[in-house]
């Protein structure tokens, strides 16, 4: 009896990663993929565009945007996901998040 009980543990776990491996193909292949570099192509759109304000304002400044000017034109961007509104520009390596600054260093 005990073998038998072993025997269905077996092909029940068996049964069981292979129905979790469908379940993770299906997902991947349903547009998981698909939908991931979807939106890597629209973060970045919207760091090409925002990069775009900032060579633009310090062409035209002769200075990079302070924090308030780049808000104020990330204001006036579509709401959308990964739009301009959801980003802040730093502009002093005081701003940095510590956990940026031990993973790459401190900023020249």
């Amino acid at each position: 009896m005990n073998i038998l009980r072993k025997i269905g543990a077996l092909i029940f776990a068996a049964s069981s990663m292979l129905l979790a491996l469908a379940v993770i193909f299906w997902g991947f292949s349903a547009g998981g993929v698909e939908h991931t570099i979807q939106d890597a192509r629209e973060i970045e759109k919207s760091f090409m565009f925002a990069s775009g304000f900032v060579e633009s304002f310090k062409k035209s400044h002769g200075c990079l945007p302070n924090e308030v000017e780049f808000t104020g034109w990330a204001n006036t961007q579509p709401d959308k996901a990964y739009s301009a509104q959801g980003m802040q520009l730093l502009i002093s390596p005081d701003q940095f998040p510590r956990e940026v600054i031990e993973r790459f260093g401190a900023s020249p």
